[in-house]
């Protein structure tokens, strides 16, 4: 028996648990922990943290993500990025994830690069570099690492899927010896990371269908073969989908009125479900009717082009607000633009082309197999080897005047793209040999504020509205 004037066991228990339901109370009440588990974040190593951290500033906004390829293996390409704080993550081939430089500050990973008018994307990017090659697919762990860390930012700083972006799209080159305005084809960094059916496997169901730049002519092309690619169509998966879409209509179900005479008369034959002949013409939307009355399965495809009543044209799959296409708009099916030729190929001892002649703006995008299948042609003709058609610049880009950049000459002789001056002397069966990594030589950010664009051309923000990054 317990003496007079003590607690027995039991009681000081309660005690005890009474103070630390009360402390628990007040910490989640002040907000010290939550109230049930988070949502496990993505796990990070550290080994590869940039020291550059203390100096980077924060960004003002986040509005993309940018991929990269390392072009080297992880340790050399690890230490590289740590060193110049040049990436906020990096993927191995393991698919460990690395923090270089916190996901809130800038890093140095785009260089010159501009899309839809803003340039310096470094100050409103994310940059992620997985290591591997512009030209080799990514490793399984890399798929299923790059998807959970994608999810994580996309929702994060709500960036749609049309603005996860490769270096490859982004970049451009001020001009040189062979491109006498500011171009694309600067970098091949992170192509295959543009085709439609890897980036299903990240996770991204939409991607640009064209180069906005070069459309506004802000810039010019300057390799076709990669343009496509970049901006190539997975046709199969859209055939699929649009039968698809077309074997749920309501047997028997006629357009609304409204509609084209062409269009009227197929509503008649009872074959309501069959979307419009590319040789059909214009539709239009009328009062009261949807992009699916008019066009059915068709109405979000690439190739289905919307001219809108103020002029402003959009295709299907660029279009996510379907609420907002107004009636009056005209309806292509099966539209293509205009192919235009090549520019025809130059022998690096020739003169350079006239202003806005470098290469002329891609066709219509094509098929991601033919795409690949036509840039990797024009990659294995003349290796690494400078001949007709394949000057320095094709071969090397950006880095064709490096230091660590070696020309090998018919002679025998060798010299550093730093030592030479004359580009036009460089004789044809001349070896480049580039060293490895995506060559970027960082910019030096002194404010937030955009650099000066290019050709004198301003500045256009995308929309919707940045989102602020507290």
């Amino acid at each position: 028996m317990e003496p007079r004037g003590t607690t027995s066991g039991f009681a000081r228990a309660a005690i005890r648990r009474a103070f630390a339901g009360a402390a628990l109370f007040a910490a989640l009440a002040m907000g010290a922990i939550a109230p049930w588990p988070a949502p496990a974040a993505v796990p990070l190593l550290d080994t590869y943290y940039s020291p550059k951290n203390r100096e980077r500033p924060v960004r003002a906004s986040t509005r993309f993500i940018i991929l990269h390829t390392t072009e080297g293996a992880a340790r050399g390409s690890g230490s590289k990025l740590q060193r110049n704080g040049e990436a906020n993550y990096m993927v191995d081939g393991a698919g460990r994830i690395y923090r270089v430089i916190d996901r809130k500050r800038v890093a140095y990973h785009c260089g010159r690069s501009m899309w839809n008018g803003v340039s310096s994307l470094d100050n409103c990017s994310v940059g992620i570099e997985v290591v591997g090659y512009h030209n080799k697919d990514l490793t399984a762990a890399q798929y299923k690492a790059l998807k959970s860390l994608l999810d994580e930012l996309k929702r994060t700083y709500r960036i749609p899927d049309d603005r996860v972006l490769t270096h490859s799209m982004v970049a451009y080159g001020a001009p040189n010896q062979w491109h006498r305005k500011s171009h694309r084809g600067r970098k091949r960094c992170a192509m295959r990371m543009a085709l439609p059916s890897v980036r299903r496997k990240l996770g991204l169901n939409s991607k640009p269908s064209y180069d906005p730049d070069v459309r506004a002519g802000r810039l010019v092309v300057a390799d076709r073969e990669l343009q496509q690619l970049l901006y190539s169509v997975d046709k199969k998966s859209s055939r699929k989908t649009a039968a698809k879409r077309g074997a749920s209509d309501e047997p028997g179900k006629n357009a609304k009125a409204g509609i084209s005479a062409k269009a009227g008369k197929t509503a008649k034959t009872g074959k309501s479900g069959a979307a419009p002949r590319a040789g059909d013409g214009a539709l239009t939307i009328g009062v009261g009717q949807t992009a699916w009355d008019v066009v059915r399965g068709a109405y979000n495809a690439h190739d289905t082009l919307y001219v809108f009543p103020g002029g402003d044209r959009r295709r299907g799959d660029e279009i996510t607000n379907w609420r907002a296409v107004p009636s009056g708009t005209q309806v292509i099916v099966g539209f293509r633009e205009p192919a235009t030729p090549p520019a025809p190929a130059r022998l690096a001892s020739q003169e350079p082309a006239p202003a806005g002649a470098d290469a002329a703006p891609a066709p219509e995008a094509i098929d991601e197999a033919a795409a690949l299948s036509a840039y990797e042609a024009k990659e294995a003709a003349g290796g690494n080897v400078i001949g007709p058609g394949k000057s320095a610049w094709d071969i090397a880009r950006d880095a064709y005047a490096a230091e660590d950049t070696i020309y090998e000459f018919p002679s025998g002789e060798r010299k550093r793209g730093s030592e030479i001056s004359n580009w036009k002397a460089i004789p044809s069966g001349t070896r480049v040999t580039v060293a490895a990594g995506d060559t970027n030589e960082p910019e030096r950010i002194s404010s937030l504020a955009d650099a000066a664009q290019p050709d004198g051309a301003q500045a256009q923000p995308d929309a919707p509205p940045p989102n602020q990054d507290a």
